[in-house]
């Protein structure tokens, strides 16, 4: 077994809440009546005690982003562990989110050393902004696409396991190993599924959280290793898609789901494995399991399936449209036939013409006569309050032409509500060139509801003297993006790309060998193949760093 000090992840699990039951769930979602939400005083002695500790620290779950004050704990989380300065992650609109994951924030040696474990839902993307600034590793698994969780609740006595069998099964255990230890409001635990456990079957809790508890050496777990005697995750068991969401067990776990009247019984989504063989009850030989890879729940650890296709919850919801005319109605003609692409319009002009008015209102546009306001803040303030503003507002200018199909490729992309956009004429345009101190507004700007910039300004947060500058002022230079006429357009695959690529067929084809070679050998193999993974990591990130333009 491996001392948590020599592991490369440490979890704090701030719930256990998810909106997902998988199969045979580390964490045993869906069988607990009531998921425990870890306090703030516990999240700080927990991220207090990791002090020292030099590998990465991960906030976990369930999906850590359902807990109500997921905010504050990351805030406290950055300010007190991991390398000093914001990150500027996706700052610019991300075409492929899952590729952005596996290149720019999945590499467990080159990283900030704070770390982020989600199913990416609606909550990741209401704390979109502040997870890429804070979090340089991010491990996104949404199990849309089909991915195989092992049985974890089937006791080794009822397969009949010899203790002297048992004990090297147990010690070779790849969770214990590749994965990680683990903090709950419970206490410290040598292993993330004992924790979990732990929590299910209302254990006894694990070690005090203090400084330096990580250090303790495996012959510091024995109180702990009870918690193996329940765990099937180091032996050859069935697995299952994790979507069928149904928890194989043991006859003697069933009762102890019974006892804790885990939902998924009356659910009909518990499927009691027959252990029965010979007179000894073992069920041919059971052997040990060895894994690949630290995912090798994905098919062939294939890192382009942790985002299903048709996973929408973190791309634009909507977009509304604000359009200020300081002159000739006429100008407008330029943006009725854009209306279809918005969710909703309101135009704020000095005055409309009956049958500019009776044109606005049959294409369902709200006008606004600015004539009535004191200033153009205040008139841009109102018109704010006629829209729904849940997500994204254009601010349009109908002097300069807007591309026809704007709004519909920015809703096949994922932007990040923390940026102010706002167009670029060509791609000579560098990214931030827009000024407070000489603002002239460009054909569009964008902003959206959930920045941090815009909070403590709502709901009316166009000034009422300063104008656009001021309005402009919100925003860190850092976080003002030119959006580039190819905003969307992919980029083409790279060197590091495709040697990665060489990297991951190897492995995926061959990763086999290592589970018949004897232990030593097949952990040298596997130590290769991670070695290798990581390489390629930096070379990505080398390249990145010194193109001309970011992906």
């Amino acid at each position: 077994m491996k001392s948590p000090a020599d592991m490369k992840i440490i979890q704090i699990d701030i719930t256990n809440a998810c909106t997902k039951r998988c199969s045979n769930c580390t964490r045993f979602c869906g069988n607990h009546r009531k998921p425990f939400m870890m306090d703030f005083d516990t999240f700080k002695r927990a991220v207090d005690s990791m002090a020292g500790f030099p590998g990465i620290v991960g906030i976990m779950g369930g999906e850590p982003t359902l807990h109500p004050q997921f905010e504050e704990f990351v805030r406290y989380f950055a300010a007190n562990f991991g390398q000093e300065g914001v990150l500027d992650n996706a700052r610019q609109p991300v075409v492929d989110f899952n590729a952005h994951i596996v290149r720019n924030v999945f590499d467990i040696d080159y990283s900030n050393r704070r770390g982020l474990w989600s199913i990416l839902g609606k909550r990741y993307y209401e704390h979109y902004e502040l997870i890429q600034e804070i979090f340089g590793y991010q491990a996104i698994n949404d199990h849309a696409n089909p991915s195989e969780h092992a049985a974890l609740l089937i006791t080794r006595k009822e397969l009949g396991i010899p203790d002297d069998e048992w004990v090297k099964m147990r010690d070779a255990c790849w969770i214990q190993n590749l994965w990680s230890a683990s903090i709950t409001p419970k206490g410290a635990f040598f292993c993330e599924v004992a924790a979990a456990l732990d929590a299910t079957f209302n254990g006894p809790g694990g070690w005090p959280i203090e400084p330096g508890w990580w250090k303790r050496k495996p012959e510091d777990f024995k109180e702990q290793l009870q918690w193996c005697e329940m765990c099937s995750a180091c032996l050859k068991v069935p697995s299952r898609n994790a979507n069928d969401e149904i928890d194989d067990v043991s006859p003697a776990i069933y009762q102890k789901l019974v006892e804790i009247r885990s939902p998924k019984i009356k659910q009909n989504l518990i499927n009691i494995v027959e252990v029965g063989g010979d007179a000894t009850g073992r069920q041919g030989r059971i052997t040990g399991r060895t894994v690949q890879s630290n995912t090798w729940y994905l098919p062939d650890s294939d890192q382009s399936l942790r985002i299903g296709p048709t996973n929408k919850t973190i791309y634009p919801k909507r977009f509304d449209g604000l359009v200020m005319c300081e002159s000739d109605q006429s100008l407008l003609e330029g943006f009725l036939p854009l209306r279809g692409q918005f969710d909703d319009v309101v135009v704020v002009a000095p005055e409309f013409s009956a049958e500019m008015r009776a044109r606005l209102e049959s294409l369902a546009i709200t006008p606004l006569e600015g004539k009535y306001f004191q200033t153009w803040g205040d008139a841009l303030n109102a018109a704010l309050s006629r829209l729904q503003f849940s997500d994204w507002c254009v601010l349009v200018n109908p002097d300069v032409a807007v591309p026809q199909d704007l709004v519909s490729r920015l809703r096949e992309v994922v932007l990040n509500p923390g940026s102010l956009y706002f167009n670029a004429v060509n791609a000579s345009c560098e990214p931030n060139q827009i000024s407070a101190e000489e603002p002239a507004l460009p054909a569009f700007l964008m902003f959206n509801a959930l920045a941090q910039s815009l909070r403590s300004h709502l709901p009316a947060p166009f000034p009422v003297e300063g104008g656009l500058g001021k309005f402009l002022d919100f925003w860190p230079a850092r976080k003002r993006i030119a959006l580039l006429p190819d905003f969307d357009a992919t980029m083409p695959p790279s060197r590091a790309d495709a040697i990665d690529q060489v990297f991951e067929t190897i492995r995926g084809n061959y990763a086999w060998i290592a589970n018949v070679l004897p232990p030593s050998a097949g952990q040298r193999i596997l130590r290769l193949g991670r070695w290798a993974h990581a390489t390629t990591k930096r070379v990505h990130r080398y390249i990145r760093t010194n193109a001309t333009r970011r992906p």
